[in-house]
């Protein structure tokens, strides 16, 4: 067990390794948008990584692509975790007032799509139905300012397809080059290009009075100009998603196999979680069982981790860390760093019930041999206390490994990620999150049959 966690520990400190930041660029860009930002056979494309691939060549960086929800990508600036943001994002005043913004490189258009059942000929008609729209987006700030009420947000497009197809929401509004290509594969749908409430331009997010604001402006003026960013966005306009390797058959093999390449760091984060939280657990329920002031501030530390989501826990030491502290982490080792303290303070919880399983005459029978109350629990209670609380331990992992699929808001490719990506290249919702599912059910059904055997072999020695 000692040689686990020791190379458990040399795993998470060669995580931690910064890169030259004097070399690379690192950007966000949420791989959820076609032709924009997509995800291909584990490499992140499309037209704005392309962008921003252009200019960074033409400053003379590296650049370091992070994948990540669109809604991370600000805060992730904000906290030093990326350099730049590059998602077909569009400038509002709002943003405005926290980072900093390029010229467009993109001039986009925006527009509805909904069931050919349906009338609509102007917004009058749009405004007396349920309009879907991408959480966070230019598209659900300019319905709130147009007086739009019927308004249903949610952090992904084929979530919000799915809505439309089974007629919860009315209308689905987002940019046009997105509509035409869900059209291609829904011709249940129609299109109305809207002018009235934006005609978007995609822009470059940057920190707050960055100093490669305007390397970034002259290198997108040159481009522009010369009609190099042109042939991008036609690339991709042109791009045939039925000749990717990605693309959607029903249980396509090759998004099987994709998927399946999630589980060593679903299976990582519950082992190493599991066993770290362990450590701390054991630590915290020592020193509950010292004295009344120890007890209290447990007992408060616990209290807090309980009644808290899991995905506050890891916003916080994923975000705050970099811009409170300037500690900068990958996303890998914040996860470990949540999963490991949240799972502690339920271990920690497992443990205090073994021990008042103990029966208390051990504990005095030590008092009586001489033993201070700290050797007792050490050398005696807690040692009993872990063998009657190893079903609760597996019990403790098989949670871990449906939990961690939170880290999946991060960017992390874990088995839900992985889904939600082809989800987005497909617009199929429900077939990726069954091949997920299937994967999360092999893995609880493998550890339910450790813990059965486990249970047989502590009755045994019973």
């Amino acid at each position: 067990m000692l040689r686990t966690l020791i190379v458990a520990f040399l795993l998470i400190l060669n995580s931690c390794k910064s890169d030259d930041n004097n070399k690379i660029l690192k950007v966000g860009i949420s791989a959820d948008y076609p032709p924009f930002d997509m995800m291909i056979e584990g490499e992140v494309t499309g037209i704005d990584a392309d962008v921003a691939k252009l200019i960074a060549n033409e400053l003379g960086y590296k650049l370091k692509i992070i994948e990540m929800d669109f809604a991370s990508l600000i805060p992730a600036i904000n906290s030093g975790i990326i350099d730049f943001a590059i998602s077909n994002i569009s400038k509002t005043d709002e943003r405005a007032k926290i980072v900093d913004f390029t010229i467009p490189y993109y001039e986009a258009k925006s527009a509805f799509i909904y069931n050919k059942n349906l009338k609509i000929s102007n917004l009058t008609d749009a405004k007396k139905l349920i309009i879907g729209v991408q959480t966070g987006t230019v598209f659900e700030s300019s319905l709130l300012t147009k007086g739009f009420t019927k308004i249903k947000s949610l952090s992904r497009i084929p979530m919000l397809l799915e809505e439309l197809k089974s007629n919860r929401i009315n209308i689905l509004f987002l940019d046009r080059v997105q509509a035409e290509s869900i059209l291609k594969n829904n011709p249940q749908f129609t299109l109305y290009e809207v002018t009235e409430i934006i005609s978007g331009q995609a822009v470059i997010a940057l920190p707050k009075n960055s100093s490669l604001t305007k390397d970034f402006n002259q290198v997108i003026d040159k481009y522009q100009k010369n009609g190099e960013l042109n042939k991008i966005t036609q690339k991709w306009f042109k791009f045939n998603f039925e000749d990717s390797k990605l693309f959607l058959g029903i249980f396509n093999v090759k998004h099987i196999e994709f998927i399946a390449k999630g589980i060593p760091l679903t299976i990582a984060y519950a082992i190493l979680s599991t066993l770290i939280g362990l450590i701390i657990g054991l630590v915290i329920t020592a020193l509950a069982n010292l004295n009344k002031i120890c007890n209290f501030f447990i007992k408060s530390y616990v209290s807090i981790l309980r009644g808290t989501p899991l995905i506050l826990q890891l916003s916080l030491i994923y975000f705050a860390l970099q811009k409170i502290l300037g500690i900068q982490i990958s996303i890998f080792t914040a996860g470990v760093i949540a999963f490991s303290i949240n799972s502690s303070a339920y271990i920690s919880e497992h443990l205090r019930a073994g021990i008042n399983a103990i029966d208390k005459g051990q504990l005095e029978a030590c008092k009586a041999l001489g033993m201070t109350k700290f050797m007792s629990l050490r050398l005696v209670i807690i040692p009993q206390a872990f063998v009657n609380i190893i079903p609760s331990l597996i019990n403790e992992m098989i949670n871990m490994i449906k939990e961690s699929s939170i880290i999946s808001v991060l960017g992390a490719l874990d088995i839900m990620r992985r889904a939600q990506l082809i989800s987005s290249e497909t617009y199929d919702y429900l077939t990726p999150l069954i091949i997920a599912g299937c994967y999360y059910y092999i893995l609880v059904t493998t550890l339910n049959f450790i813990l059965s055997i486990a249970e047989k072999k502590l009755k045994n020695r019973i």
